[in-house]
């Protein structure tokens, strides 16, 4: 896309009620999503320096603990909802500044002769 096409890009603030569904959590929130989000993510990051027998080995100590097994997956599934939601919010917000930055990079452009 070139900054032409980009500044050509209109866009509007998103409606409240979508806002309200997608606001970050609060300063004292985080810390509350420490657990499960980020400790999940941990959990994760430890699970990508595993073989596939060390995986095995790992749920094999789990053992046939249903509920164990249940939460275990159940934290990855929220964990992948919320950092899908907040990735979304992200890119788009980039997508915005890039737009905007490309209407500031023309007009500077334009004042030097260069557009």
């Amino acid at each position: 896309m070139t900054a032409e096409e980009a500044a050509a890009i209109q866009f509007e603030p998103f409606a409240q009620d979508v806002l309200k569904a997608i606001k970050p959590p609060s300063n004292a929130k985080w810390a509350a999503l420490a657990n499960p989000h980020l400790v999940t993510w941990r959990m994760a990051w430890f699970i990508l320096r595993k073989t596939k027998p060390e995986i095995i080995e790992m749920l094999r100590a789990i053992g046939n603990d249903d509920e164990v097994a249940n939460e275990f997956m159940d934290s990855f599934l929220g964990a992948i909802s919320f950092f899908e939601a907040a990735l979304e919010a992200l890119r788009i917000a980039e997508a915005r500044i890039l737009c905007a930055g490309s209407v500031l990079e023309l007009e500077a452009g334009e004042e030097t002769g260069r557009a």
